[in-house]
């Protein structure tokens, strides 16, 4: 799945969050026992100098855009 097809609940919900300036390494869409939930891989090595360790995870959106898990950004 591509960024321009996420619904745009899911893209405002990663536009308004700490992950915005992030690079976006993959989208996927999730089919749950609870319903579609969308997967964003993000990775902040182009907002840091070069000094500084990047950093990547996992974030899980619900269909309205709200963050319901994070991995490995903490």
């Amino acid at each position: 799945m591509k960024w321009k097809s996420l619904p745009a609940d899911v893209k405002a919900g990663i536009v308004k969050s700490p992950y915005s300036k992030w690079l976006i390494e993959d989208v996927r869409d999730i089919e749950t026992p609870g319903g579609t939930m969308y997967f964003v891989e993000v990775d902040n090595e182009y907002t840091l100098s070069e000094f500084i360790d990047s950093r990547d995870g996992y974030v899980y959106l619900t269909p309205s855009g709200d963050i319901v898990e994070e991995k490995g950004l903490k």
